[in-house]
Formats: structure tokens, C-alpha cells, sequence
């Protein structure tokens, strides 16, 4: 019944903003014309299925998955660094510079319809460790818990924000494209959980992305996004 919902609000969202674009475009649509529901419908669906079709295929493309999680997101969340000038945003495999991540993003969004509460990562596959080593390559850059909707300021902190220093890891199968790869999940909490306390061990924070996701019950990423890094 909650997908149904969800799914419904999704697409009176999708058709307010199709309507904008017929209009835009110079289509026939009008206020006071109709319009074939058929149409919206097929045009609403055809929406939805690419964009989730279109950020899980950047994810595979850059092998985030599966080096970082094993499931795509189902849609594409937002983000803005502040940047050094101006507000920088993350587009999907867009390639950021150092100087615009030395503060924590400024501000995020994604679609949410009932005020729910997310956990929020940003974490790379591309951490440098020994070869042959066991020890886990994801980095946790960032990590929040029971965000209210978007409002990243309304959430819990549980990993201060680390800026990213790129060092060329020699056992990912990143290794020689000459970038660092840098993700944003969300997850959909079932519950507010209190936060726990997490030490770094060194930059890292002893535990995977798969081990906190399942010991709270968070499922598969709903929302996601990524950047690029070069390496110096």
C-alpha cells in the first residue's frame, strides 16, 4: 500500500512537471485544455524508469557496484558542496576539485513524500590499504542518521565530516583510471535509532557500509549520487 502511495505522489510530481515542459516547448497543453491521461501516464512511467534506469547505470559503469554496495539506488539524490566560490553541485560521475570539498556539503535533497527518516553516507571504495590486505577499502567520509525528509540539518551526526585526500589505491579495481570515486546513499530508516558512538580507527571508522546497513535493517539505497576525484 505504501509503494502504491508513493508511486501515485511520484507521479502527480512528475506530471506537474511535464506540464511545465510541454509548456516550455510550445506544445498545444493549456490550462483549460485536456489532456489524454493515456499520455501522461505513458510519459510518467517512461520518467520514472529512466531515471532509475539511468542512475543505476552510472553506478554499475563505475563499478560502485559492486566495490561499494552490491544494489544500485532506485533514484538519484542530490547534493552542493559550498565550494570555494560558489556552490558546487554533484552530478552523477561529474569530476569535483579538492578545493571545493574542504567544507561538509551545504545542503541535499531527494524525493520524499512523507517525512520520513534517512540515513545518509558518503563513503569511498577507493581507500588505499595494503596489497593482499583484508582490511575493508571503503572510507566513510560522512554519515548521518534519522535526517527528517532532506533536511540534512535535522539529523543526527554520527561520522564527522572527513575532506577526502586522494592517495592512489593499488588494490581496487579503480586502480589507473586516475580517480577517486565518492558516493552519496540514503537509506529509508524503518525507525529513529539513537546514534552510536563510532571511533575512527586512524581515518577509517571500523565497519562497513553492508554491516551498519543490515544491523539497523535499512535495505537497499533508495537515493544515491557520486563524484570524481583526480589524483594528484
Amino acid at each position: 500500500m505504501f509503494h502504491q502511495f508513493l508511486l501515485l505522489a511520484t507521479i502527480f510530481h512528475l506530471i506537474n512537471s511535464q506540464c511545465d515542459r510541454w509548456r516550455q516547448e510550445g506544445s498545444d497543453y493549456s490550462e483549460e485544455s485536456t489532456v489524454d491521461p493515456n499520455r501522461l501516464i505513458d510519459t510518467m512511467e517512461a520518467l520514472v524508469w529512466e531515471e532509475q534506469e539511468s542512475i543505476a547505470t552510472k553506478f554499475i559503469t563505475h563499478n560502485l557496484v559492486p566495490d561499494l554496495i552490491s544494489l544500485p539506488p532506485r533514484f538519484r539524490c542530490h547534493a552542493w558542496f559550498p565550494g570555494s566560490i560558489s556552490p558546487v553541485e554533484v552530478k552523477p560521475g561529474i569530476e569535483l576539485l579538492q578545493s571545493d570539498l574542504l567544507s561538509a556539503p551545504c545542503n541535499m535533497s531527494w524525493r520524499d513524500i512523507l517525512d520520513d527518516l534517512y540515513t545518509v553516507f558518503l563513503t569511498t571504495p577507493d581507500y588505499p590499504t595494503a596489497p593482499n590486505s583484508d582490511k575493508s577499502r571503503q572510507l566513510h567520509h560522512w554519515l548521518l542518521i534519522n535526517v527528517q525528509s532532506s533536511d540534512i540539518n535535522s539529523g543526527d551526526t554520527v561520522l564527522d565530516y572527513l575532506v577526502p585526500q586522494v592517495v592512489r589505491a593499488s588494490n581496487t579495481s579503480n586502480t589507473n583510471r586516475g580517480y577517486a570515486r565518492y558516493a552519496f546513499l540514503v537509506y529509508e530508516q524503518p525507525n529513529k535509532f539513537p546514534a552510536p558512538k563510532i571511533k575512527r580507527n586512524g581515518l577509517n571508522a571500523s565497519f562497513t557500509i553492508k554491516q551498519f546497513v543490515q544491523k539497523h535493517k535499512l535495505g537497499n539505497p533508495k537515493f544515491g549520487n557520486y563524484f570524481l576525484v583526480n589524483y594528484e
